[in-house]
């Protein structure tokens, strides 16, 4: 119950002084109800929310629809909020006020030395001389890789710790770019990466710097390429080196802190990416600590009946991959003969069903970003497709909010831990789905899908975020959409969520507060975030059906600025109209106690849950279209058919 809020704000106010912030042209009557704003006029016009951020719009080839979902990378800038970015998010202003915030599966800012954000650069520039040693070019991770393998180590540091690995045996020099065999990359990730032909014989060798770390990939030509490969380690003082559970190794310092993480390897063939084929991926593949001094000798070994069978498509890629651990995991599970693989450490996620089920799971931590109560006005988990074996059909597409945690390098369609199953197999989840889409293809781009009222619940905690899961509604269908996962080499195309919220104004429950009377005004304080509240009533004249009443309201955290004044809006005269968005979410601007938003409850027949913190209900009214019904006070409000 807003366990983070609980901390009682003070608010040091002269109280008498705020009636004098109200337009000088009001009258001062009794107090009123709870609203919120004066909306900008124009912003339902065109019966869509306006989310364009300030400072200009998105670029023509950026708008999207909900199966092109807008990149965020090609908002405008000048609507960003520097001072609000994070790590992994970035945040930005829209027209109306509100906020659209961007959270990335993959870092995208870092402080610098003098304590500003500044947008991580993976691309690879040289150390001194052209032809020397590589090094990423800004971030928070420091990557370096040597000129010739032979000559160095590989290096992945952070401030003063380091760990740097070497293949023993291997030489070639590095060279900007792939080899055949590895998908290609987006323009601007394809810088990041460097190549060492012929490291081993049969063996090209792949570096590729990204924001948390660095990928490599060993890509075996054929049969004849070794089924085994060593490498030295070292360290910064005070890390050591520990196996993992999951299969991986973990660097941690003395007081059992983890640094980086050798994420548990694994290998697929030529034609895994392209169908999620089970026969062609292999976790089968171990990462052991088989000499501690002299030196500490670690052994990746590859399961050599699986690269020698006869379905085997040339050439392989065997991924060990070495990160400073993060907040987001995925993967997927398939059912039958993969019921007991796991996924964790792939590339690439998907759906899809026939004699396989396949589903994905996605979780992150939201809730630390949020420094006070919000309302979430739109939520949208969005994945970048890879490959369509779907023939060009539409597919029924449901997500649905997990009810266990589950642990990524663990997780198998049996189990959700390694020797915990789920209660029931292939995940446990709530049957009502957050979003249901009949028309999601697997053609290359994103894809969006609304959560948005599982994103309220894990911003409030009201509900313990275990992620979703994303399953075709009709698991009968045999075919797969693969998904870019949140370990793929590409970190512009790993999962996203775009979020569009605003500050909780108004007076709504179970917040507290504290209650002034100001005679010709009432005020009240949300102990929880601070928001102070004034209502006053301008006018009241009693009627035979409904009274005439207005009213006007200021609250201290609205970021809206309307025609009555900073912060303050007119009751019923700031009324906007009611919509229904593309996810199906019925977002109602204005209303007495700020937006409220009514979200799909997954029933099938087009009913909407309750708004956060505000007890109403909306439906369909007689020769209308919207008929909105408050259980606070008992009003009922009534739109046409044009929203309004």
């Amino acid at each position: 119950m807003y366990a983070k809020w609980t901390t009682p704000i003070v608010v040091l106010a002269v109280m008498a002084s705020l009636v004098s912030l109200s337009p000088a042209s009001a009258q001062v009557g009794p107090g009123g109800d709870d609203g919120t704003r004066d909306p900008t006029p124009e912003v339902f016009q065109t019966g869509e929310i306006n989310r364009t951020p300030k400072g200009g719009p998105i670029p023509e080839d950026a708008q999207g629809t909900l199966e092109d979902a807008p990149d965020p990378d090609n908002v405008n800038p000048a609507g960003e909020l520097v001072e609000r970015r994070t790590e992994t998010t970035r945040t930005f202003a829209t027209d109306t006020g509100a906020f659209q915030t961007v959270f990335y599966d993959a870092p995208v800012n870092f402080r610098d030395a003098k304590g500003a954000w500044q947008a991580i650069d993976t691309s690879l520039v040289p150390v001194g001389r052209i032809g020397g040693a590589l090094r990423n070019a800004a971030g928070p991770v420091q990557v370096s890789l040597p000129a010739a393998l032979g000559t160095g180590a590989v290096r992945v540091a952070d401030g003063n710790r380091f760990v740097d690995f070497a293949l023993r045996g291997a030489k070639g020099i590095a060279r900007l770019g792939a080899p055949a065999g590895l998908p290609a990359l987006a323009a601007d990730a394809a810088k990041a990466r460097a190549t060492y032909a012929q490291a081993l014989p049969g063996v090209d060798v792949t570096y590729t710097a990204l924001p948390e770390g660095v990928k490599e990939e060993l890509v075996l030509a054929g049969p004849e390429a070794p089924t085994s490969y060593d490498f030295t380690l070292s360290t910064s003082p005070g890390l050591s080196a520990q196996e993992t559970p999951e299969g991986g190794i973990a660097l941690v310092d003395e007081e059992g802190g983890r640094f980086a993480e050798l994420s548990p390897p694994f290998a697929y063939d030529a034609d895994y990416e392209a169908t999620l084929d089970g026969a062609r991926y292999s976790d089968d593949v171990s990462l052991r600590i088989v000499e501690r001094s002299p030196s500490l000798v670690v052994r990746l070994a590859v399961d050599p009946a699986w690269l020698g069978a006869p379905e085997r498509a040339w050439p392989v890629v065997v991924d060990p991959t070495v990160t400073i651990t993060g907040a987001t995991h995925d993967t997927y599970v398939g059912s039958g003969a993969y019921a007991n693989v796991n996924y964790g450490s792939s590339t690439v996620m998907g759906v899809g069903g026939g004699t396989t089920k396949i589903r994905a799971l996605h979780q992150r931590d939201v809730a630390s970003f949020f420094s006070e109560p919000a309302v979430v006005t739109g939520a949208r988990l969005e994945l970048y497709a890879t490959t369509d074996t779907s023939g060009a059909v539409d597919r029924e597409v449901a997500v649905h909010a997990l009810t266990s945690p589950w642990v990524s390098g663990q997780a198998t369609w049996n189990n959700r831990l390694s020797a915990t199953p789920w209660a029931s197999p292939g995940g446990d989840y709530e049957a009502l789905p957050l979003h249901q889409d009949n028309g999601v293809t697997g053609a290359p781009g994103w894809r969006a899908f609304p959560i948005t009222r599982a994103f309220q619940g894990w911003v409030d905690q009201t509900t313990p975020n275990n992620g979703v899961l994303i399953k075709y509604a009709d698991e009968s269908a045999g075919s797969q959409l693969v998904f870019a996962s949140n370990n793929a080499t590409d970190a512009t195309k790993r999962p996203r969520m775009i979020v569009d919220w605003e500050p909780l104004v108004g007076v709504r429950t179970p917040f507290g507060y504290q209650d002034f009377d100001l005679g010709v005004a009432q005020a009240k304080v949300n102990l929880a975030s601070g928001n102070l509240w004034v209502g006053e009533g301008d006018l009241g004249i009693a009627g035979t059906g409904l009274d005439a009443v207005v009213q006007r309201f200021y609250n201290s955290r609205s970021p809206y600025f309307g025609s009555t004044g900073g912060r303050w809006n007119m009751w019923p005269q700031s009324l906007e109209g009611i919509r229904e968005s593309s996810a199906k979410d019925v977002l109602w601007r204005g209303g007495p106690s700020g937006d409220l938003v009514f979200s799909p409850t997954g029933r099938y027949d087009g009913s909407l849950t309750e708004p956060h913190g505000y007890r109403a209900t909306v439906g369909v009214g007689v020769g209308l279209r919207w008929n909105v019904v408050s259980h606070e006070d008992g009003s009922r409000t009534l739109f046409y058919a044009n929203g309004y």
